[in-house]
């Protein structure tokens, strides 16, 4: 009998354990889903800060950063109560739960460094525009201020990273690891964005002369006339920066300089020298920035410009007509009496093409070149368009330097060491995964390369061990006319070429493990010309096209160790660094993920095309393009986290 009225009791005990479970499982779960919520409103936010501070809205940044932070709070302590504890006794929900306190966690961290740094860049005398040139110097004391908050933050977004990715784990639910991965990717884009800001601040000052003045070989360069770091060197003069004042000599052109022989002047190294040599190394300045690394051209340079002077510099700047078409486009028109105004709409064509048949002599045109940079660059120094919208004239700059429109090398080793960590050094990349970079140079005297189409296909599929099989094409059209033109710009100007007809040296960069294993040319196997520079495996052709014809090369190669990840989850990364040309590169990419596994986040202009990742478009200057995926789950655990993706969506 009393056995009998135990179990009454017993059963009710056992019924409100029970309900007691399902209320905290129930609760757990709601907290759970409102965490998710919580951390996307942030997410959410923390974008739409991006979008306010590059249109130059500070204030409303700052304050979508605030609002964010305070999702993320709430989202943390969601994350941390009494309601999820049991919940995290279950195998699918444990891991899910620990990922997501760490993505808050960086989060939070984060939101806080930058809403401090937002303070800090708008909160001194004159607001963001006391960072822009004035009265024809740029303000070093404010940017100096600025270097310690950038390195804090990067150092942060750079912890807060690996916290994130130790968290990854093959049992996170897809909506979980989707909002991971797109943190991740904005953590990965942000450390090393602090970096490079902080470093470009703390190289400014010493690079512009604050404690003693410094003088730079500065150079104007024409695309129309490929070379590997910019284009043709014609017009040169010697810079002076001081107390970050930056003025200019009388321009003229180089070539009257002088060439030396190649046992005259030591090549920046025995790479370059294999390369470069046969066309005149560092002893030729018609060909000296044949390589696409700047610092070995800048370096060849210096080099050079002591051997026929006898003085030395600090560096050298080279810049291109696209950086003074951005500058126009803050500063405004500039009057050059030898050919009228110069505006962002002419510039290009003016310096690239016009020019050739304004003036008799090679001479004249070289000059008046140079005299248009130093006009564009002294009137943005001066500061009058900047100060009334310092946002575009930061953007201007950022877009320069960071496009390689200008490049800066310094003799410093200390200076040289914070431009590459900024990466506007110009250098030949050696990123982390895949890689890819096509270099044109032109070969036959002439300014063609303005009227040269090109375009770029890259077809990728990933393997399960970690390696791709690839396949990089280039297509080169000719389309410049035969007559109508001077003859320095049409030819012909060396051998048996005839009028339009124009010569490329073709180099093709791969990542430094990548294996070759077969060349075409308009679909037929042909023997290739392989060479190494830096590191970088790189293909050689040399391309005749005559008006009107193009061709079709393609390599095919193996990289192996391309992508990071385990049996549960990979990630790829690839960049595309793009040479400048007068009419912009198309490329495209299509990417196929390793077998049986599945697409978690990617590159957000990346779209789905018949089962393939594609992006397509024309390049502003390098691009990056990161993929996440993982296994693709068995049934069970498919149909367990569709159930738990319904109730958390």
């Amino acid at each position: 009998m009393a056995g009998a009225r135990r179990g009454p009791k017993l059963t009710l005990v056992v019924t409100v354990l029970i309900v007691v479970g399902v209320l905290y499982g129930v609760v757990g779960a709601t907290q759970l889903r409102s965490s998710q919520q919580e951390l996307e409103a942030a997410r959410t936010g923390l974008s739409q800060a991006q979008e306010s501070a590059n249109s130059g809205d500070v204030e409303g940044a700052t304050g979508q950063v605030a609002a964010a932070s305070r999702h993320l709070d709430n989202a943390e302590s969601r994350l941390n109560g009494v309601w999820l504890r049991p919940l995290r006794l279950l195998p699918i929900a444990r891991p899910n739960i620990g990922f997501l306190r760490a993505v808050v966690a960086a989060g939070a961290t984060i939101s806080s460094d930058a809403e401090a740094f937002l303070d800090e860049f708008q909160g001194g005398e004159g607001g963001i525009a006391a960072y822009v040139p004035s009265s024809g110097s740029l303000p070093l004391d404010r940017l100096e201020e600025l270097v310690e908050p950038m390195r804090t933050l990067a150092t942060r977004a750079s912890a807060a990273q690996a916290r994130v990715s130790a968290a990854q784990d093959s049992r996170l639910l897809p909506a979980v690891h989707q909002a991971g991965a797109a943190v991740l990717e904005r953590l990965s884009q942000l450390a090393p964005a602090a970096s490079q800001a902080a470093a470009i601040a703390a190289a400014l000052p010493t690079l512009l002369g604050d404690t003693q003045p410094k003088r730079y070989f500065f150079a104007a360069t024409t695309p129309a006339e490929l070379r590997g770091a910019g284009g043709l060197i014609g017009a040169y003069t010697v810079a002076t920066a001081d107390a970050g004042r930056l003025t200019f000599g009388q321009f003229q052109a180089v070539v009257p300089l002088g060439n030396v022989g190649m046992d005259e002047v030591e090549a920046p190294d025995a790479e370059y020298a294999r390369r470069y040599n046969q066309y005149g190394g560092a002893g030729f300045w018609q060909n000296i920035n044949m390589t696409p690394d700047f610092p070995s051209a800048a370096t060849a340079i210096e080099r050079l410009y002591q051997a026929r002077t006898g003085q030395t510099v600090d560096g050298v700047m080279l810049v291109d007509p696209f950086a003074l078409k951005a500058l126009l486009e803050v500063t405004g028109p500039v009057e050059v009496p030898e050919i009228g105004p110069v505006t962002a709409d002419n510039v290009i064509a003016t310096l690239a093409r016009d020019t050739y048949d304004t003036f008799d002599t090679h001479r004249e045109r070289k000059e008046v070149l140079g005299s248009v940079a130093a006009q564009v660059f002294g009137r943005f120094l001066q500061g009058d368009a900047a100060a009334d919208n310092p946002v575009a004239a930061l953007k201007a700059l950022a877009h320069v330097v960071g496009n390689r429109h200008l490049m800066i090398h310094s003799t410093d080793p200390d200076v040289q060491t914070q431009l590459e960590t900024a990466r506007i050094a110009g250098r030949l990349l050696s990123p982390a995964g895949d890689y890819l970079n096509v270099v044109g140079q032109n070969a036959s005297a002439n300014k063609l390369d303005f009227y040269s189409d090109r375009r770029v296909d890259y077809q990728v599929a990933l393997d399960t061990d970690g390696s791709a099989w690839a396949k990089a094409s280039t297509t080169l059209t000719n389309n410049g006319p035969t007559s109508g033109m001077p003859k320095y710009v049409i030819g012909p100007n060396a051998g048996d070429f005839v009028a339009g007809e124009n010569a490329t040296i073709l180099n093709v960069y791969c990542a430094k493990d990548c294996a070759v294993y077969r060349f075409e040319r308009d679909g037929a196997a042909v023997p290739m010309r392989a060479e190494t520079e830096l590191g970088h495996p790189v293909f050689w052709s040399y391309e005749r096209l005559k008006t009107g014809e193009s061709v079709d090369l393609a390599y095919q190669w193996l990289v192996p160790n391309v992508w990071e990840g385990d049996d549960g989850n990979g990630h790829y990364r690839l960049t595309f660094q793009n040479q400048v040309t007068i009419r912009p590169t198309s490329f495209r990419l299509q990417l196929d993920l390793p077998p049986h596994t599945e697409l978690v986040y990617s590159h957000p202009e990346l779209t789905t095309q018949d089962g393939h990742l594609v992006w397509e478009g024309a390049p502003r200057g390098d691009i990056e393009f990161d993929v996440y995926f993982r296994r693709i789950p068995g049934r069970f655990q498919r149909f367990i986290e569709r159930q738990l993706d319904r109730f958390l969506s």
